[in-house]
């Protein structure tokens, strides 16, 4: 029995996956645009083996393993949603958090709009807890870059900026002392940009962490970074119930936290 899709159909639906890299969703949005509309993407899924559906509004390439890269990919390009990887996520993409692991494997994503992960994203096992963190304690665009995963480019953090992300979860969703040994991974991070966030962060919080915690990691920024321009506010933060206060900046931290010597 014939298929219903013609030939002309066949190579059409070939030319735009050949468009699509490999193991990036395509979303229906996307398809359209490439002149696929949702009744012949449905076709290619039921009567063809080109697309598999993965949840509404998202395929991938018939018998090919996607990855949240190539989800978040198609997120960023296909969709245009403001989201990009960040904190410890970034920070173990660009190798800065080798053997560094508390706790079970999550995946970090940051938007400063009122943008969410597509429920396909959200409904799909990607072998990992994702969370996605709303906030505007940093800017839309200072410390992020295009990182190169071989076959395509994802938006990430950049280690300065990650750095101050993961800081921003101490301690609900982020380890104090697994940040402390993330901080301390970071001895070539650079002052200018480092300068730039500080500034800009909104969390009073999150900065005095930062310099706490790079204070103890000998970290060589602290002596280039100009600390009259960064609000660091008044009065104490109470980081950890019950800990130690650090008079210096204000904040608590763990009884039980150890620094390298």
């Amino acid at each position: 029995m014939e298929s219903t899709i013609s030939r002309p159909r066949q190579t059409k639906i070939n030319q735009i996956l050949q468009k699509l890299p490999k193991s990036v969703v395509a979303t229906s949005q996307w398809l359209n645009q490439e002149g696929l509309d949702k009744r012949s993407a449905y076709k290619y899924e039921k009567q063809s083996n080109w697309l598999e559906s993965i949840g509404i509004g998202a395929y991938k390439r018939y018998g090919d393993a996607i990855t949240w890269q190539g989800a978040i990919h198609a997120i960023q390009k296909q969709l245009g949603l403001d989201i990009h990887v960040g904190a410890k996520t970034a920070l173990e993409l660009q190798g800065k958090a080798h053997n560094i692991s508390f706790n079970e494997t999550n995946t970090f994503f940051f938007t400063s709009d009122k943008a969410n992960l597509p429920k396909w994203f959200r409904d799909y096992n990607w072998q990992s807890k994702c969370t996605l963190v709303k906030s505007q304690f940093l800017g839309k665009d200072v410390g992020l870059k295009e990182f190169d995963t071989g076959n395509f480019a994802i938006i990430i953090s950049s280690p300065e900026r990650a750095i101050l992300e993961t800081l921003y979860q101490v301690p609900k969703e982020q380890d104090f002392q697994e940040a402390y040994y993330l901080t301390e991974s970071l001895a070539d991070i650079r002052p200018k940009l480092m300068q730039a966030l500080l500034e800009e962060c909104k969390s009073i919080k999150v900065k005095r962490l930062f310099l706490f915690l790079a204070q103890k990691a000998n970290l060589p920024v602290l002596k280039k970074l100009e600390l009259k321009k960064i609000d660091l506010g008044s009065g104490k933060r109470l980081i950890v119930k019950g800990g130690k206060l650090d008079s210096n900046y204000g904040i608590t931290y763990p009884k039980g936290f150890q620094i390298n010597e």
